[in-house]
C-alpha cells in the first residue's frame, strides 16, 4: 500500500476502512461513513506512533481521509441547499 512498507495485513485492514467509508458516503450515509474514517484515521496514528509508517506516510494517507471528508461536506452542503429550495418551492407554489 505504501511501497511496502505495510504488511498486507495492515495495508487491507486501511483499504477496508476506506472502502467502506466511501461506499457509505455514495449511499448517503454520511455519520457512517465518518466512523469508518475514524477509524482509518486511528489505524494511520497507530501505525505511525507503532514506528511503521513514518510521518510523512501518514500524512500522505491523512490527507485521502481530508478529501473524502471534504466531498462529504460538499455532499452536505448540497443537499441542504436542495432541501432549502424544494422547502421553498412547496410553500410558494
Amino acid at each position: 500500500m505504501t511501497n511496502g512498507v505495510l504488511n498486507d495485513g495492515q495495508g487491507n485492514a486501511l483499504a477496508v476502512k476506506l472502502q467502506g467509508a466511501l461506499e457509505k458516503l455514495a449511499d448517503a450515509e454520511t455519520e457512517a461513513s465518518m466512523n469508518k474514517l475514524g477509524g482509518f484515521i486511528n489505524q494511520v496514528q497507530a501505525l505511525r506512533d507503532a514506528g511503521i509508517l513514518s510521518t510523512t506516510q501518514s500524512a500522505s494517507l491523512l490527507e485521502i481521509v481530508r478529501d473524502v471528508v471534504a466531498r462529504a461536506t460538499d455532499r452536505l452542503a448540497q443537499a441542504e441547499a436542495q432541501d432549502e429550495r424544494d422547502s421553498n418551492s412547496r410553500r410558494n407554489g
